[in-house]
């Protein structure tokens, strides 16, 4: 009797997070000019030839960018966890993540205890990918995403990392199984503020692997015991599976969470499950152009240039967002040749000129070579919200 088990029970919020761990260090930047492909860990010596200084200290971002950045933090989940116990968490849009006990070590790699805060923010659908300004990249590819996730966790004023070998558990609600997803890490870029590079967890050392199950959500149950108890909870959740266990508690008056799966409070989900051995960006995907296709050229008039300027592709049939890249002389244009004839989207552009904003929402259905020329109109924050929203 001198096992204390405590569970939390699901609780709705929402997490950001970093990690620290023993692992190879160097530049891990794939947009920086040196570039350590063997390197696991970020040193902060990654150099760039241009958006940012020889220190990889990153530029200003354009007021487009800055909106982006701020839809984030106003739309983030937040909330206070004991870091000695195992807390499941359930995000507003159904991702639930499993956080084991004493997960978190600080910046100098000593192990937390005590209360500790996490962030969420859930990205699963097209609109969110684009008014957050993080488009489904990897290396300039596109990827198909079952939804994106940022997680991170901080105390005494400081972000927080993992200790070595604890994952979390990410159960995120999908109705649409792809066998092809596997685990992408996200890497903010030093060059630019806000911007995430996707790479295949396999090649940062992680496990990518992830599996199609169900998730059931339960009630949260406080109960409080006054002498040694074995309790026994068992019952049959809502997709009629059996669960059973025993729990043990000493002494004394304690009120703890448990969870009760027989009194479902919302309906089960189908969703992909994986582990997230790292603190900060993770995405389910898998890389959606893989045979023969063409680029893309979209030209504007010449006040609208990268430095003002944010243009995507959301794709009908796709839950991905591609980012064009700006070349110079007003033209914007993908990294790859490889968008197949036939595919459809709208090029979506957003920009800032002295304090207005244009936008220009344009449905395009591919050719060989296509090239577009945009008409941006000025407009408002609200309009172009909607615009996306709605596309």
């Amino acid at each position: 009797m001198n096992n204390l088990l405590k569970m939390t029970g699901i609780v709705l919020l929402g997490s950001t997070m970093t990690m620290t761990s023993c692992k190879k260090k160097g530049c891990t930047d794939p947009n920086a000019i040196n570039y350590a492909t063997e390197a696991k860990k970020d040193d902060g010596s990654c150099k760039y030839a241009e958006g940012g200084d020889n220190n990889g200290n990153p530029s200003t971002p354009s007021a487009v960018k800055a909106i982006f950045l701020a839809n984030r933090n106003d739309n983030k989940e937040s909330f206070t966890v004991n870091s000695e116990v195992t807390t499941q968490l359930v995000g507003a849009k159904g991702t639930k993540i499993t956080i084991p006990e004493n997960a978190f070590v600080n910046t100098s790699g000593s192990a937390v205890t005590g209360n500790v805060t996490v962030e969420i923010l859930e990205v699963l659908d097209q609109s969110s990918m684009i008014w957050y300004g993080l488009p489904t990249m990897s290396n300039g590819r596109l990827l198909e995403s079952g939804g994106e996730l940022m997680v991170k966790a901080y105390a005494n004023g400081q972000e927080l990392g993992l200790a070595n070998g604890v994952e979390l558990d990410i159960q995120m609600p999908s109705d649409n199984n792809k066998p092809e997803m596997t685990v992408y890490y996200g890497v903010e870029t030093k060059n630019e503020v806000g911007d995430v590079n996707w790479l295949l967890g396999d090649s940062l050392g992680y496990d990518d692997s992830i599996s199609y199950d169900s998730i059931v959500y339960c009630d949260t149950v406080y109960v409080t015991y006054n002498t040694y108890d074995t309790v026994t909870v068992s019952g049959t959740d809502s997709l009629n599976n059996p669960y059973t266990y025993d729990s043990v508690y000493v002494s004394g008056s304690e009120t703890i969470m448990t969870q009760d799966c027989g009194n479902q409070t919302q309906n089960p989900d189908q969703g992909y499950d994986f582990d997230f051995g790292d603190l900060g960006w993770i995405n389910c995907d898998f890389l959606y152009f893989t045979g023969a296709g063409s680029g893309l050229d979209v030209v504007t008039s010449s006040e609208f240039t990268g430095a003002n300027t944010e243009i995507y592709l959301h794709f009908s049939s796709i839950n991905g967002v591609a980012e064009l890249n700006y070349s110079g002389s007003n033209l914007f244009e993908t990294q790859y040749d490889e968008i197949p004839d036939g595919t459809q989207f709208t090029i979506v552009a957003i920009s800032e000129i002295d304090g207005t904003y244009y936008s220009s929402f344009t449905p395009v259905t591919m050719t060989n070579n296509h090239s577009e020329t945009l008409t941006m109109t000025a407009t408002t924050i609200t309009d172009i919200q909607n615009a996306i929203n709605n596309l």
